[in-house]
Parts: structure tokens; sequence; C-alpha cells
């Protein structure tokens, strides 16, 4: 019997360790996951069917039950606190497993945001709020809770920017301190400009199907179409951190100081027992 080849970077994603082969080669994945892990080391992003019998159930609870919260507003952030479907859906076993898989160690999802409307919104990236140290464990996945077009304010990334450094406010010649207001994603536009430009990338805009979703590492960039006036745009953004890291927010650092996050599981928690509305 072959001796286990030890992972001698435990501190790097599986999918992007530099002994990537020699990892799956061991772990023997099947056809499934080497194409999750293979999309995700290429691109930085890929995309699946939202596993699970529960998926239309939960889609249209989370409609019906958040339409009328909502009123006019595009989204709420950690409804999973109050609707049980919103938990169901971040809290996916199959999905979380093969997060895990690929990442090398158990995730949990940490936040989410719900939302009805698209809203035009300039390149970001998850890293920028969500970082962790080691680096590189903290991945999102926006599933779809109906068919989208391009009139309804479509997700876009960027494939290949996961593969960027990750460029802090003092490298951009920024002190938070000595900022007049605070800091944010426009202080990186620029450079991010630049380097697009630089390297050819080109965007993906995602249109799925209800019920298809995008698993993204944190650092991918990634932005919001404009969409045509009155079309929803109903999905969950479930951010997933990795256990055993350090959790903070790159924008209220400085330095060593780092403006550390609390990490909090929400598959801990029991939304039924909350009440149905805020």
């Amino acid at each position: 019997m072959a001796k286990p080849y030890p992972n001698v970077l435990p501190g790097v994603p599986c999918w992007a360790s530099p002994f990537f082969d020699d990892i799956v080669a061991e772990r023997k994945w099947g056809a499934d996951l080497l194409a999750i892990a293979r999309g995700m080391r290429e691109n930085g992003a890929v995309v699946v069917d939202f596993p699970g019998p529960d998926f239309e159930g939960a889609s249209s609870e989370v409609m019906a039950n958040l339409g009328e919260l909502l009123g006019d507003a595009h989204c709420i952030r950690d409804a999973w606190s109050f609707q049980p479907a919103v938990h169901r859906v971040a809290c996916n076993a199959t999905i979380m497993q093969v997060l895990s898989q690929i990442g090398g160690r158990r995730c949990f999802p940490t936040q989410t945001r719900t939302q009805q409307f698209a809203r035009e919104r300039a390149m970001t990236c998850d890293a920028l709020h969500f970082a962790t140290r080691p680096a590189g464990f903290m991945v999102s996945v926006w599933v779809a809770l109906e068919d989208i077009s391009e009139e309804n304010g479509p997700l876009v990334y960027y494939p290949g920017t996961h593969r960027w450094p990750e460029y802090s406010l003092e490298q951009l010649g920024h002190l938070p301190a000595t900022l007049q207001v605070p800091p944010g994603e426009y202080l990186y536009q620029p450079l991010w400009q630049r380097l697009l430009e630089e390297q050819g990338i080109q965007p993906s805009v995602f249109l799925p199907r209800k019920g298809q979703a995008l698993i993204m590492a944190g650092n991918v960039l990634h932005a919001v179409a404009p969409p045509k006036d009155g079309n929803s745009c109903w999905a969950q953004h479930t951010h997933y951190y990795y256990e055993h890291c350090g959790y903070y927010d790159p924008l209220g650092s400085a330095g060593a100081a780092l403006m550390q996050r609390q990490a909090v599981n929400i598959g801990r928690f029991n939304p039924s027992a909350a009440k149905g509305k805020r």
C-alpha cells in the first residue's frame, strides 16, 4: 500500500494548494467534487445545481415571507435568525460538505443576505470584509431563488482574480487613521481596473435558472449589473468561514492591529424558536 502523502500546507485551501494533484490522488475525490475543486482552482468560482429536494419549498417560503417584510427594500441581512427557510438554505448539508472537502477543513455559514431586487454595485470582493488568517478560508454561495436574466440585475464576476494578492490599505498608500471618510471599496477601484486591463480579464455574467448557485472564493472580484425597473432578482448570498482561523475586517485594520470579526456559526441556532417576523 502506498504511503499517504502528507499535506505540508494545511494552511492553504486544498483547491488552491500547489500540491493539489497529490491531494486529489490521495483523497480519491469523485468526478463531481473534482470538477468543483478544479473550477475553483482555475477560475475562483464554479456554477453548481443547489442540492436537495427541499429547495423548491424553501425558495417559495423565503419569497413569500420576506416579500411582505421587505416592501420596496432591496435586501435584508441575516434573515436566517427569524426565517427557517433562509436558515435551511444556508445550512444545506451537501453544500457544506462540498465546501469542507475542497477546503480541507470544516466550514460553517456565518452571514446571509437575501435580496428581492438587485441594486447596481461597483466592483468588490468579500475578502475586503471577511478576511481570514491563514488567508483564503472564506467562500460564498450565491443561489438564485428564481430565474435571472440580464433584465434582473445579475451578478457579474471576474474569473482568475482569486490569484491576485490581497493588497492592504497601506500598500495602496492609505492609512485608515488619516482618511477623511471611512475606507471602502472606492479606494481599490483604480487598482482593480488597472489589473483587469493589464491581464485582459473579461467579466462573466451569471444568468442562472432557479436553483443554480455560484460558489466563489472570497477574493474573487464581482459586481452587480444595473437592473431594469421593477424586475425582481430573488437570491440568497451566504458567507462561509472555515474553522481554526482568525477572522478580521481588512478595511478596519492597520498593520498588525486587526479589526477582529466575531465568527458566528449560524448552524448552531434554531430560528424557529425566534419570532416569525421582525
